[in-house]
């Protein structure tokens, strides 16, 4: 999807430097799934046992593809996993707890388009 909405900006804007003037990330699904780089984490975060956090990754393969329907997408997993969890507190907690690092090691449409990004300095 990345690359095909990138292309439609060059189609639609040829005269622009789409390398560097638009580099789309269209997240498979909600940031939440980003969560579920570090199971460890989100478990001790969410006060669950680590065993139902990987169970969901591996029904899900990974965390980006961590979304079956409106009812298992990431957030309302963690939702359904632990009351505690608030998309604005609990989630900004995770994800600064978890570190982008991590998150780019398990999600690599997160990692290529953060490469995307760092390699603008060299152009």
């Amino acid at each position: 999807m990345n690359q095909a909405t990138a292309n439609k900006v060059q189609e639609l804007f040829p005269e622009e430097n789409k390398d560097y003037r638009f580099i789309p990330y269209v997240s498979m699904h909600e940031i939440e799934a980003l969560y579920f780089s570090d199971p460890v984490c989100l478990a001790e975060k969410l006060y669950v046992k680590r065993e139902k956090i990987d169970s969901i990754l591996r029904d899900c393969r990974e965390p980006e593809a961590i979304n079956d329907d409106a009812n298992t997408a990431p957030s309302k997993r963690l939702k359904n996993l632990s009351e505690k969890f608030k998309k604005t507190t609990t989630g900004i907690e995770i994800a600064k707890t978890i570190g982008i690092t991590r998150m780019r090691e398990n999600c690599p449409l997160f990692d290529e388009w953060i490469v995307k990004i760092e390699n603008l300095q060299r152009i």
